[in-house]
């Protein structure tokens, strides 16, 4: 190919995308609509019948995994740390990774001999003249289906092969299923899952828009759909590695810069750990001089306040005494009147004959 062949491919691709975005835009708008079933159709192709290969693929994935961790990890006594490899090596990579490249070979392939048949047989150049966008018509509910297929299968693969690894581990290592599913809990994040789910998106969409490029690009022989159908495969899985590369590196730059601010945060962590200690040596000291005060001053005076009280307590008891013996008294006195009294009233003339009697005198 010639330089102005490349260029003729980068323009149709341009063209492509600008194409697709109107057609979308329109669709989301509802100025237009897609083909009645098309979306569904296209899931049930791309996805139900792909559950089969993606799950197979992804529980050897992990057992495969989990072997080799195993090996490699026993060595060092470290065999535990096999769920979190297997953890992160599916929900990261290989869970994404090779379900992009199954679909690519099962699907992508067949979106470009689909396309490219058309193409020869001139069913574009008809839809073209019919006034129907072949991207709306064609490409659209092929690459919407991608985006839905290829995050659902990603993470039926992610759980899948994390399953194969935990039986293996369970098997060699004797590793309790539920020791191995914590670790998996405390080491995956949710940001490694939109690291996982975006990653599927963007094959899928490198997937969708290579085979529909290449199908449609076909010429007017049938060697071409064979062709466009190879060179879909090839270049999808290239695209395919290089972004997950690039993906990868920004990811590095992401964890380097992040490491350059942790080492930030922790001589800021250092310069304030230096300005509380100033801080509690101030409240240290001022903590030793209250003591002091305490000591020297409260502590008297709470003991000479004691024995005031308890010499208090001994005039009240004294006085009690004192109070209770003038009581006895009182009630003694008002025992006499009483007596007298009821004398008064039960003898009164003897009282008052012994009173007017005159006192004889003895001879």
């Amino acid at each position: 190919m010639s330089i102005l062949d490349y260029q003729e491919a980068g323009a149709a691709v341009l063209a492509l995308l600008a194409d697709t975005g109107r057609q979308l835009l329109y669709v989301i708008t509802r100025k237009k609509r897609l083909p009645v079933g098309a979306l569904t159709d296209q899931i049930e192709k791309m996805g139900v019948d792909a559950v089969g290969i993606v799950g197979l693929l992804g529980l050897l994935l992990g057992t495969t995994l989990a072997f080799q961790g195993i090996v490699l990890l026993q060595r060092f006594g470290a065999g535990v740390f096999v769920a979190d490899m297997i953890g992160i090596s599916m929900v990261r990579e290989f869970g994404p990774m090779m379900t992009a490249i199954i679909l690519t070979g099962r699907t992508g392939a067949a979106i470009a001999a689909e396309l490219g048949t058309m193409k020869v047989r001139d069913e574009l150049d008809a839809l073209t003249t019919m006034g129907v966008s072949p991207t709306r018509f064609l490409l659209l509910p092929r690459l919407l289906a991608l985006s839905i297929v290829q995050p659902a299968l990603s993470l039926m693969s992610m759980f899948l092969g994390i399953g194969g690894g935990m039986i293996i581990a369970a098997l060699v290592l004797h590793l309790p299923p539920d020791l191995f599913w914590d670790r998996i809990v405390a080491r995956i994040t949710f940001g490694d899952f939109l690291h996982g789910m975006g990653k599927s998106l963007t094959f899928a969409w490198i997937i969708g828009f290579t085979g529909s490029h290449l199908g449609m690009r076909a010429s007017a022989n049938s060697t071409s759909v064979g062709a466009a159908t190879t060179r879909t495969v090839v270049v999808s899985v290239f695209f395919i590695i290089v972004v997950d590369l690039e993906i990868m590196g920004s990811t590095r730059q992401a964890s380097e810069n992040l490491v350059a601010t942790t080492a930030e945060m922790h001589a800021l962590v250092a310069e304030n750990r230096k300005s509380l200690k100033t801080s509690l040596d101030t409240v240290a000291v001022a903590t030793k001089s209250a003591q002091d005060l305490m000591d020297n001053q409260v502590v008297p005076m709470v003991a000479n306040a004691n024995d005031l009280i308890g010499d208090m307590r001994g005039v009240v008891h004294s006085n009690e005494n004192v109070l209770q013996s003038a009581m006895a008294d009182i009630r003694q006195a008002s025992r006499s009147f009483k007596d007298l009294a009821r004398e008064v009233k039960e003898k009164p003339s003897r009282l008052l004959f012994s009173a007017t009697q005159p006192e004889r005198k003895l001879p």
